[in-house]
């Protein structure tokens, strides 16, 4: 049986993922808020060298092998927050 864990606190590659199918789903033409608030998380996670944090897994592969690439922390908030700069460049 599968259940819902709060982690208690926002996931960088989570939130960038989450705002990555936001922007191709059409939200920024549509009401570019709730992408704001998310760039706004991703933005505060970020650490002083400019990299995002190492956080735990965010998923498993069989359920059994749990595999952490060690740029995903970086790449998919920084393709997330340079998608939605370019999204909102080309919508003025």
């Amino acid at each position: 049986m599968e259940s819902y864990v709060d982690a208690g606190s926002p996931h960088a590659v989570n939130t960038a993922w989450a705002m990555l199918a936001l922007i191709y789903a059409g939200q920024v033409e549509r009401d570019p808020t709730p992408l704001y608030h998310a760039a706004k998380e991703l933005v505060n996670m970020q650490l002083d060298t400019g990299e995002f944090p190492q956080q735990e897994h965010v998923g498993c592969f069989n359920c059994s092998f749990y595999y952490n690439h060690g740029n995903y922390s970086n790449l998919f908030p920084i393709w997330a927050l340079g998608e939605l700069r370019r999204r909102l460049r080309e919508k003025n």
